[in-house]
């Protein structure tokens, strides 16, 4: 701001005194006085501008004008002298400029110079002097700076003056500060789509141009945005567990000229599935081939699950992991008893619940088909005990090999297929033969009672 010089009375009677000759309002259209009008967010300055016309007018000496405002919605901050101003002189400054800041307002006073210097030159957008505002009102109050005559001691009166002391009384628009709502509007605070996790998506709709976006979680600065963002990922912070919900409140702050203004929040809620709970294991001992073995198969949990993966242990070692589905087949390594369990991961592969049982194996069943008194061999002593069982209520000591030709029956052909192979060069037994091994065809009821006679 530039101090009153202690000749400014005088110079603003020069002024005066150079109009005052020729006094002429006819000429009033042929220069205007301008005010800027300006928009800004609340408790951010304003800049105004005062700006002259003289293109439809002639060369100017000098210019004076107060500047009014309400000081009970605008306070004046600041004021400086305009780049027109400040190079009027040839490129220089003016040989005389009062700028005095005033109760309720401001004033200006120029002469460009006293003799013999090249006056202002006709011209458009010339600016004179800039006033920044602090504005006092609320969103969308609107505030008026006006040119005005009573301000100053003197008064400082609203006029330009031509080289040939003309003086003109300038048209005078005034201007508007407006106080605008900056906040950010359509926030939208939508989950990712995760089911295991407290992420998502924003997006908003910025109203004004901001320096900066400051994001704050629960009141947290979490991150400073471009001015130009309009989306943010807010990333899971771990807070929320499995089966647990959780609300985070997000809040938005645009920084306009390097200050917060308004705030705009919304509130991130989420769940994160929970892991399964209950459920049944059903273990079913089942014959193999290849040893003893386990059909398994678990279902009744809660919670929501597919897809999900299982681990199966057996005696506490893990014998298949990443099982999907519900159901498996495990080899036991022996009769047992073993303790099977199933592990069971939930959807978000963080908790399993686990459900055992106890299974034991299933003896393999081996027998030497043929051999029906058990006694490691095939010759006529078997026939005659199949004879014996059928006709004279003899007793069996392997019902299976005593099914000589595997029909899954018991009957006289079963021993004439042992005296055919014995005398008459009949077919082997069918499996497993004159050998121990298990019955291939184990779908009839027929078993063994003792398999002593087989290693």
């Amino acid at each position: 701001m530039h101090g009153k010089p202690r000749y400014t009375k005088v110079a603003i009677g020069l002024i005066s005194l150079l109009a005052f000759c020729t006094a002429s309002d006819a000429k009033q259209n042929s220069y205007q006085f301008q005010l800027e009008s300006a928009m800004t967010p609340p408790g951010i300055e304003a800049e105004v501008g005062v700006i002259l016309d003289s293109s439809n007018g002639i060369n100017l000496s000098g210019w004076s004008y107060g500047v009014c405002h309400d000081s009970a919605e605008l306070t004046l901050q600041v004021i400086t002298s305009g780049d027109t101003t400040q190079s009027s002189n040839g490129g220089g400054a003016p040989e005389f400029e009062a700028l005095d800041m005033e109760n309720g307002g401001f004033t200006q006073g120029v002469i460009i110079c006293f003799m013999l210097c090249s006056p202002l030159l006709p011209g458009a957008d010339y600016e004179l002097a800039r006033g920044t505002y602090l504005p006092l009102g609320g969103i969308g109050s609107v505030s008026t700076v006006n040119f005005c005559s009573t301000i100053g001691v003197p008064p400082v009166e609203v006029i330009v003056v031509e080289p040939s002391s003309v003086q003109v009384i300038p048209d005078q628009l005034a201007g508007d500060i407006t106080v605008l709502d900056p906040s950010i509007t359509g926030l939208n605070c939508v989950a990712a789509g995760s089911p295991c996790a407290c992420n998502f998506e924003l997006s908003w709709t910025n109203t004004l141009l901001y320096d900066a976006i400051e994001v704050r979680i629960d009141g947290v600065l979490a991150t400073t945005l471009p001015g130009t963002a309009t989306t943010y990922s807010l990333p899971d912070d771990g807070t929320v567990l499995p089966g647990q919900s959780g609300s985070r409140q997000v809040c938005l702050t645009p920084l306009i000229g390097g200050q917060p203004t308004v705030s705009t929040c919304c509130n991130a809620d989420c769940t994160v599935d929970p892991p399964p709970s209950g459920g049944a294991l059903t273990a079913e001992p089942a014959q193999g081939p290849t040893g003893c073995e386990v059909s398994l198969s678990w279902s009744g949990f809660t919670g929501p699950l597919p897809p999900y993966t299982a681990t199966i242990t057996v005696d506490g070692s893990v014998v298949q992991a990443g099982v999907a589905g519900n159901s498996a087949l495990v080899t036991l390594p022996s009769d047992g008893p073993h303790t099977v369990c199933v592990s069971v991961a939930g959807s978000c592969g963080v908790d399993s619940t686990l459900i055992c049982d106890t299974v034991e194996c299933i003896p393999l069943e081996q027998f030497t088909r043929g051999d029906a008194n058990v006694d490691a061999m095939v010759n006529v002593a078997d026939g005659v005990t199949i004879l014996n069982f059928l006709f004279l209520m003899g007793a069996l000591g392997c019902s299976d090999a005593a099914d000589s030709n595997d029909s899954g029956a018991l009957d006289l052909a079963d021993a004439i297929y042992v005296f055919n192979y014995l005398f008459v060069g009949g077919a082997l037994p069918p499996a497993p033969g004159l050998s121990c091994g298990v019955d291939p065809t184990d779908t009839d009821p027929l078993d063994c009672n003792d398999t002593s006679a087989c290693p």
